[in-house]
């Protein structure tokens, strides 16, 4: 019956079996950090190694699943295994905030986490101790998180642990954050680990593994493979890569105990032998000896006393808080005689509270306490001398034997001038030296804090950035001294125009900011609020300042940026927006202010990335060249205008008065001006050829940057002589403006061209200047009558006033008329009756490709 059963049952179990097989994967990919000698790190040929290499390849031979260990840097690591690009991510703490994306194993080390800092710098004890300074971390650490929790922000980040120890040698970063086994292996490394101290760890991480959350299949594997590796397996790797304790074996250490033993019973056995023979003479050397010991420790004891009365720094001897002994540079130090230091603490010369605000004697309790239990102890001290000046000192304290007695000593070096020059140093760093107003970079600290305590209190600031109008003029007339006497002025008033709590910065140049904090809860109050100090800012700026015996008037623009409390807007964002701001208040005229506008951001925004897109339809190919037919009195097609257009894949036909002045403006109209003329000159070239067309031309817009290069000649000549077109029938339009701008130059590049063939039409004529003065000192070849006073010429007066005369002026000069925006029969008639020459618009064509004006000019060709 047995044997039948197990026949039956045994197809089940194979099922199982392989199931079960199947379940388990055939590799895992583990991600961790590259940098943390002894438990991972790569070699001189940059393979990784350490305990953590050795475990998981262990772990592979248990489980017989291949493990692909990939070790990179720590900011990589979390990327790779957040992306699901790794299945289990080593070298990790366990914090809150990963808790909600993995689950984690149990912790397999404990990793003290302190702060190391130069030896010059004291009383770091923790995270409170940090502010002020800049403390180096190491990308995506959990220590980053521990100390934006605990308010210190000013961080610097390292891709590794070793790059964040070698700028601490180099002295870039003079406080690092770090994990205790990878600092001593550096620093150790590096020759640098006397420089450097560390203080009592700010916390103690735990080495977890983790996997994805809710991943309890590869969980159990991973903790089932672990498991079936033996202690002594463990152990052979620690003593691998952390060495082999050296008393490990007991019999070698009772051995060595026991050799001296042995040793001393010989001797005894042969001292007893000769004891009768030397005895006399023993005591005789000893005697000697004896009296020699004592010169030597007088002569010793005389030396350090010297040491200990010379030194630079005062030394104190204490019983507990209380001087028992100390030396000249005390006294000097001190102000005070010996007798009056011995038996007194130092509290008798020490203020109420230290400049961190705690109690004198509270502190001077714990680093006394510290030092009796036998840690050395580092830390900075404020006193009070009896004259009433501060004398700001750093003490070493740690414990000695003193005579037989545990006592302690106090090394106290005077760090006044430091301090000053650390003062001075974040003066210039921090304040501006002109106005004494913070800079831009206190200005992004304050409002970091005010964002943060917006947040927080769930509150309402503001932002005023405030530019001085026309301040370049005075400076340039009157010189920079008293530009800068304004500038201080203008610094005064701003002080008298707002509340003592508000924040005034000067940003640069003539511009400074105002930080508003506390204001209304309700967006319309607070914005009613910032108005009402911007008002009262624009007026104070608007008195008349006295600049030596110069009385001098200026204004002010201000742009105000509000920020709430949702913790949604980002520091750069709000400066961008006061930025922003301003801009219209300038636009606007000046003198006045403007707040910021979302839709006016947006536009921003939008405009921002056609630049971008702008940049690549050139070398995408994405630009066609049109032609829009120009026509003679009998309207017969004489020549086209070459019209640009941009047919963006995703925006689709974008407009040229948007695009063009945006590629004018970033100096991308130069190289889409250089493809325009090419395409024009090859099409120009393809069209002579034809029968009937070789006389046609081709007008060509050339824009004022592109214009105003110096090579722009020789690139037209280039340009001309490789198409190998007749000069004569290509006409460069520029507006009125372009060549206005700087007469003298535009004469000798068109006269330059000009002598090449080309010809030149004024584009848009009647619009700007229309001055015979200089129409008269141009070679040009036509005018355009620019379409804004075609389209009404038959209903609006003045604008037939103004074509009739455009056309006499051109007849006066012998200059070719050319009509633009032609679009009715009544339109062309006028200009007919009124001798106009040639005509273009929708009447006669619109602009089209090439193939489209052939077919066009085939047709009239055939009629």
């Amino acid at each position: 019956m047995s044997a039948l059963l197990r026949r039956l049952v045994a197809p089940f179990l194979l099922l199982i079996a392989a199931a079960a097989s199947a379940a388990q994967p055939a590799a895992i990919r583990v991600v961790l950090d590259d940098n943390y000698p002894p438990y991972i790190f790569r070699d001189a040929t940059g393979a990784p190694r350490g305990i953590l290499k050795d475990l998981w390849s262990l772990w592979e031979e248990k489980t017989g699943v291949t493990v692909e260990l990939i070790a990179t840097d720590w900011g990589k690591a979390q990327q790779i295994m957040r992306a699901g690009q790794a299945d289990v991510i080593d070298t990790i703490f366990r914090t809150e905030s990963r808790e909600s994306i993995y689950d984690f194993s149990r912790p397999y080390a404990r990793i003290e986490v302190p702060i190391y800092f130069h030896q010059d710098i004291g009383g770091i004890t923790d995270a409170a101790s940090l502010k002020g300074f800049t403390v180096g971390v190491k990308d995506g650490d959990a220590c980053v998180e521990y100390l934006n929790a605990n308010g210190i922000r000013d961080l610097k980040s390292y891709p590794s642990y070793e790059a964040q120890v070698k700028a601490a040698i180099r002295h870039e970063i003079r406080l690092l954050c770090i994990d205790k086994p990878p600092a001593t292996y550096f620093f150790n490394r590096a020759g640098a680990a006397e420089e450097f101290r560390h203080s009592p760890p700010l916390y103690v991480g735990e080495f977890h593994w983790a996997v994805a959350k809710g991943n309890d299949a590869l969980k159990r594997l991973i903790d089932e493979g672990f498991a079936r590796i033996t202690a002594e397996e463990r152990q052979v790797i620690d003593e691998r890569w952390l060495g082999t304790r050296l008393t490990s074996d007991p019999w070698v250490a009772a051995l060595r105990h026991a050799l001296p033993v042995l040793g001393g019973v010989l001797l005894l056995v042969a001292a007893l032998v000769g004891w009768n023979r030397t005895l006399r003479r023993r005591v005789a050397a000893a005697t000697r000896e004896l009296t020699s010991t004592l010169d030597s420790l007088r002569e010793t004891e005389t030396r350090l006393r010297t040491v200990f009365e010379q030194a630079n720094d005062a030394i104190f001897i204490m019983r507990g808080a209380q001087v028992i002994d100390c030396n000249r540079r005390a006294e000097a130090m001190y102000q005070m005689s010996r007798e009056v230091i011995i038996g007194a603490t130092p509290i008798v010369v020490s203020p109420e509270d230290q400049p961190d605000g705690r109690l004198s004697v509270a502190v001077l309790g714990e680093m006394v306490a510290r030092a009796e239990a036998g840690e050395p102890v580092i830390f900075e001290w404020r006193n009070q001398l009896p004259d009433g000046s501060s004398l700001d000192v750093e003490v070493n304290l740690h414990r000695i034997d003193f005579g037989g007695e545990s006592c302690l000593q106090a090394i106290v070096r005077d760090i006044t001038e430091r301090k000053r020059a650390e003062r001075e140093i974040q003066r210039l760093a921090y304040y501006d030296p002109l106005t004494q107003l913070p800079n831009r970079r206190l200005l992004h600290d304050r409002l970091r804090q005010a964002l943060a305590a917006a947040h927080r209190r769930h509150g309402t600031g503001a932002v005023l950035f405030i530019d001085l109008d026309n301040f370049k003029t005075l400076n340039d007339t009157r010189g920079h001294d008293t530009g800068d006497g304004l500038l201080k002025e203008v610094a005064q008033r701003l002080r008298g125009s707002v509340r003592v709590e508000d924040f005034i910065a000067r940003i640069g140049g003539d511009e400074f900011a105002v930080l508003l904090e506390d204001l209304h809860g309700r967006p319309s109050e607070a914005a009613a609020q910032a108005e009402a100090v911007a008002h009262k800012i624009l007026e104070a700026v608007g008195q008349p300042f006295l600049l030596g015996t110069l009385e001098h008037h200026t204004t002010t623009s201000i742009g105000v940026s509000l920020f709430g409390g949702d913790g949604k807007e980002s520091l750069e964002e709000i400066l961008k927006r006061a930025d922003s701001a301003l801009y219209r208040a300038k636009t606007a005229g000046r003198d006045t202010l403007r707040f910021f506008d979302p839709a006016m951001q947006a536009t921003l925004e939008s405009r921002a990335s056609l630049e971008s897109e702008l940049r690549r339809a050139l070398p995408q190919q994405q630009f066609q060249l049109l032609f829009q037919p120009q026509v003679d009195r009998r309207g017969r097609i004489v020549g086209a205008e070459a019209l640009l257009r941009w047919n963006h894949p995703g925006r689709g036909l974008v407009s040229p008065a948007q695009f063009i002045p945006l590629a004018e403006e970033t100096g991308l109209i130069v190289p889409i001006g250089h493809w325009v003329l090419e395409i024009a000159c090859a099409q120009l070239r393809a069209w002579n050829a034809r029968p009937g067309q070789e006389n046609l031309r081709i007008a060509v817009n050339v824009s004022a940057r592109q214009f105003r290069q110096a090579a722009f000649v020789a690139t037209v000549r280039d340009i001309v002589a490789a198409s190998g077109i007749d000069p004569r029938h290509l006409t460069l339009e520029l507006t009125e403006g372009l060549v206005l701008d700087n007469v003298a130059d535009s004469i000798e590049k068109m006269h330059a061209l000009k002598m090449l063939g080309i010809g030149f039409s004024i584009d848009d004529f009647g619009t700007s200047y229309s001055s015979l003065a200089y129409l008269k000192r141009l070679p040009l070849d036509e005018l355009k009558i620019d379409q804004s006073f075609v389209r009404d010429i038959a209903s609006d007066p003045n604008d037939e006033v103004i074509v009739r005369t455009i056309i006499a002026m051109a007849r006066s000069l012998g200059l070719t008329v050319v009509a633009e925006g032609v679009e009715t029969q009544t339109q062309r008639q006028f200009l007919l009756r009124h001798d106009c020459d040639a005509y273009q618009g929708y009447l006669f064509g619109r602009p089209q490709p090439p193939a489209e004006f052939e077919t066009l000019w085939d047709a009239q060709t055939s009629t």
